[in-house]
């Protein structure tokens, strides 16, 4: 199952280059066949053409979005009030490598994590943050995503005797259960969670399956790529629409494979 999902993850995900690419020679392939196969393959490839297409168009990614989104409701203040730690999750890095060495940047919706955990933790008057994140691929990544994330708090401004780090999880499921111990032993709870708003129900169930009661904030990951004034504008394609429509396809496949799991 594992293979199946990281097989899915790195070539099957629509809005992806790897997913264009894929999809590409196939219809080539088609294309190469009889005549039947060749009407496959040009309508394939027209397919996959429309679809990149709607992908990028922002007024249908943002009803995606707005779909996926749904069930993120914010908790109420007096319930954040109350809470004793914010742990906040890592949603993937950026590696650059060249040779043996690497530097590692935080992905947008990580980025925008670590922006709202560093506001709770003012808010909420220094309480401990737990950063969540370890290394999903050994083949690109030298450094656990929580440390990248950890940098990041740190330069917002929190200090780092206050963070604990996870950093031995690779999926949603692993940080419930891995932070779970950790809030436990460090007698950390009630606590907020902080992950992107499209990311925030799956990670709100997984949490809730280890047994655990957190308070959801979501932050400005799940907004729109930018703001759209006009209808021309809402149907107009862009490359930041396209990377928005691949995250909420994502997960949508991250959805299902849970399911598929349980």
């Amino acid at each position: 199952m594992h293979l199946i999902a990281d097989f899915v993850k790195s070539y099957l995900v629509p809005g992806t280059v790897m997913f264009l690419m894929v999809g590409m020679m196939a219809g080539v392939l088609l294309l190469c066949g009889s005549d039947r196969l060749r009407r496959w393959g040009r309508a394939w490839l027209a397919s996959l053409v429309i679809l990149y297409w709607l992908m990028s168009i922002p007024l249908i990614s943002d009803w995606l979005l707005a779909r996926l989104s749904t069930s993120a409701v914010a908790e109420p203040a007096a319930d954040v009030q109350k809470a004793r730690a914010v742990v906040v999750l890592s949603n993937g890095v950026i590696p650059y490598r060249i040779g043996g060495l690497q530097v590692v940047d935080l992905g947008l919706p990580s980025a925008m994590n670590a922006l709202e955990a560093a506001r709770q933790y003012r808010l909420l008057g220094q309480p401990r943050v737990i950063v969540s994140g370890g290394i999903v691929d050994a083949r690109v990544q030298q450094v656990p995503e929580s440390e990248v994330l950890r940098d990041a708090l740190v330069k917002l401004g929190v200090p780092a005797d206050r963070i604990l780090l996870e950093s031995q999880s690779k999926n949603t499921r692993e940080q419930a259960e891995n932070c779970g111990a950790l809030l436990r032993r460090q007698n950390l709870q009630p606590f907020v969670l902080v992950t992107a708003a499209t990311h925030v129900s799956r990670a709100m169930a997984a949490f809730r399956a280890a047994g655990l009661t957190p308070i959801a904030v979501t932050s400005a990951a799940g907004a729109p790529a930018a703001v759209h004034s006009s209808l021309w504008d809402r149907l107009k394609p862009d490359e930041d629409t396209l990377e928005q429509s691949q995250l909420v396809a994502y997960e949508y496949f991250a959805r299902f494979y849970y399911w598929m799991a349980n």
